[in-house]
């Protein structure tokens, strides 16, 4: 198209699609960096190498830059949340890959965008207002453009397990119980112009059933379980969800003068009309959750100036409206609104503020928040508001809260930082918080539960001195009452010398549906129970990195190939972790020697082979020191090489130097 750069969104890396998107918006650059997991200096950094490869001047350039397959300046980006188990931001992830997926039900596809209208999101603040029974009036053309496909789109293989997968593109399911892998991928029918068959990335959506690639301008989807096949323009309608067991579509999604109002379609599994409605899509787009029985679904739109955040209630097999409640307004300073549904038939609003940040543009630790709780009756004259922290990773029983944060300190260069995980009860009273501890995929939370609640998967220091980067990390199910850490029992993984650095790469992801099998990466799993390993054999391939790798069917993992892009991850320094009840710890950090057996070497260099300027004995308080080199970024306490984690410290004489991480405590 003229004027449009020849680059396709596409074409660049998962995490500078993730920095575009969150640019284009309206947000601090602090905000940007806590979004992105990064320091203030690494986002500012990254924008501005950002700019120059696409050659454009700063964040209004990007705002007015036009992709063949992405957004325009009249579809500002506003990111959505994944569906209940998985949340959007990703610290460790490093950004959320865009483009078409595989969809087999619930997570959104590529990116969502508004139509028009700006301003920031707002708080919380109930009113009185319920208007049952009222019905939005929605278009169906859109949705009339979804045609059968031709029966020569599409071509699938078994693998048998173990067999050496020689498909260099295709979208792969493998059976965690058998390894045997399912392979579907574009014929040259199903392809313009003859070119070769390129499957896009492959995300993670519950159902299981639908898959869905893009051929040039158009979408097509194939129905695993039956074989039917559709197609349907790409920029007039696209597959968004996946919601008690429908579809849902959206209008396109860079915007084709709709105005405000966009059409919403829940469709059942063979593609067929059930309702349809309209949303507010000026302000978030919203995210769909349905009731327990799967009669209902709720969603907020709206926040902003002209059109204040809506709560909606909506029967799904009509469309129609059974109640609606204002429960924000501009200008309140209460920024990210999402819905979570919890066991006890609730609707829980969750209302968080934007990221407060201290002089140095480092987060803090427990930003404001509302939550308001509505009954799925409809029965909204009065809803309950209270304060508390934010809700970001509901077990799925409904009976515990886990949250990620980032402890309020100096902040280092290659993307480290403080983590923290908080558990609390289900009505938001903290139980304890686990220093030092971080989730495998980051703040993806929800996804780290193991299916019964029994337990979350963390990650956190494995304390090996002098070993690899890699080796400082361990995995353990953390009991959400007691605190208590059980190892995960580590394969030896083909292929790779250190069990560690492969998971590292490829993060353990508990089954959605079977709380004894985790997903060691995209292909591979691990059965606890019975300690039976099976892992794909993609000889000279390999699978994107941090998607979740669940399909969506019962005990199933997926990829897909080629890769569009891949990015390193954002990855947290950890200490020994320690479990404490109470305020998380503030700057500086205070320390302790600890189970040295003799006493721990403070060094001039972050190395074995520094010299050794002091030997510390147990129980020696230190405090976090930054490290005043010219070569190095401002703040600089802590990094990371082949001898390990270090952090350095200061004794209560003023002694600096640097000690290897594994031997410290924290001192609270």
């Amino acid at each position: 198209m003229p004027g449009r750069p020849p680059m396709r969104l596409t074409d660049l890396a998962e995490s500078e699609q993730r920095l575009f998107e969150l640019a284009r918006q309206e947000m601090p650059l602090a905000e940007l960096a806590v979004r992105l997991g990064v320091p203030v200096g690494d986002a500012a950094t990254r924008l501005e190498a950002l700019c120059a490869r696409l050659g454009v001047e700063g964040r209004d350039g990007l705002r007015a830059l036009t992709f063949d397959d992405g957004p325009s300046a009249a579809a500002p980006i506003v990111t959505a949340d994944e569906p209940h188990r998985y949340s959007r931001r990703r610290i460790l992830s490093a950004g959320i890959a865009g483009g078409l997926a595989v969809a087999a039900g619930g997570a959104a596809v590529g990116y969502w965008a508004t139509r028009g209208g700006s301003g920031s999101p707002a708080a919380a603040s109930p009113t009185a207002t319920t208007t049952p029974g009222s019905t939005a009036s929605a278009t169906q053309t859109a949705f009339d453009l979804i045609k059968p496909a031709a029966s020569d789109t599409w071509e699938s293989r078994t693998f048998a397990p173990g067999q050496e997968i020689d498909w260099d593109a295709g979208i792969f399911f493998m059976d965690v119980g058998s390894g045997a892998v399912e392979a579907w991928r574009l014929t040259q029918a199903g392809t313009p112009d003859g070119q070769p068959a390129v499957t896009p990335l492959i995300r993670s959506f519950f159902g299981g059933e639908l898959v869905v690639a893009q051929a040039g301008d158009n979408t097509l989807a194939l129905n695993r379980k039956n074989g039917a096949r559709w197609q349907w323009p790409s920029h007039e309608l696209f597959l968004s969800d996946y919601v008690a067991g429908c579809y849902v579509f959206r209008d396109t999604l860079y915007g084709n003068g709709s105005g405000p109002q966009s059409p919403v379609y829940f469709a059942q599994a063979g593609l067929h009309l059930q309702s349809a409605f309209t949303v507010d899509t000026r302000g978030i787009s919203p995210q769909f959750v349905a009731s327990p029985d799967r009669r209902r679904v709720a969603y907020v739109d709206g926040g902003v100036e002209d059109a204040p955040f809506q709560l909606h209630l909506r029967d799904i097999a009509t469309g129609k409206q059974v109640a609606e409640q204002t429960v924000g307004t501009a200008g309140d300073g209460l920024g990210m609104m999402r819905v979570v549904s919890i066991p006890s038939s609730n609707v829980i609003v969750i209302s968080r503020s934007e990221p407060s940040v201290d002089s140095r543009g480092n987060p803090v630790a427990h930003p404001r928040s509302v939550r308001i709780t509505a009954p799925w009756s409809g029965e909204w004259n009065k809803l309950q508001q209270t304060d508390g922290p934010p809700l970001d990773g509901l077990s799925p029983d409904g009976k515990s809260e886990a949250s990620m944060t980032v402890m309020l300190s100096q902040m280092g260069v290659g993307g480290f930082y403080w983590p923290a995980l908080v558990m609390r009860g289900p009505d938001g009273a903290e139980r304890f918080a686990a220093l030092s501890v971080a989730t495998p995929l980051g703040s993806s939370v929800e996804g780290s539960w193991l299916a019964d609640s029994s337990a979350l998967m963390v990650m956190h220091s494995g304390g090996k001195e002098g070993g690899g980067f890699y080796d400082n990390y361990s995995y353990s199910l953390l009991d959400p009452h007691s605190g208590a850490f059980t190892p995960l029992k580590l394969p030896a993984l083909p292929g790779n010398a250190s069990p560690y650095a492969a998971l590292y790469e490829f993060p353990p992801s508990p089954s959605p549906t079977d709380p004894q099998i985790v997903a060691l990466g995209p292909t591979a799993a691990l059965n606890r129970a019975t300690d039976r390993f099976v892992h794909a054999n993609l000889g000279q391939y390999q699978p994107p990195l941090f998607s979740n790798p669940w399909s969506g069917r019962r005990n199933e993992i997926a990829w897909s190939l080629p890769v569009p892009g891949k990015d390193g991850p954002q990855v947290p320094f950890l200490i020994p972790p320690k479990l404490i009840h109470g305020d998380l710890p503030t700057a500086p950090f205070h320390f302790t020697v600890a189970q040295t057996g003799d006493c721990l070497n403070m060094r001039d260099t972050p190395s074995l082979k520094g010299n050794v300027m002091a030997c510390l004995a147990d129980g020696t308080p230190l405090t976090l020191a930054e490290w005043p080199t010219p070569q190095a970024a401002p703040y600089v306490s802590y990094t990371a090489n082949a001898d390990g984690m270090w952090v350095y410290v200061s004794t209560s004489g003023g002694l600096t130097g640097w000690v290897a991480a594994a031997y410290l405590d924290w001192a609270v």
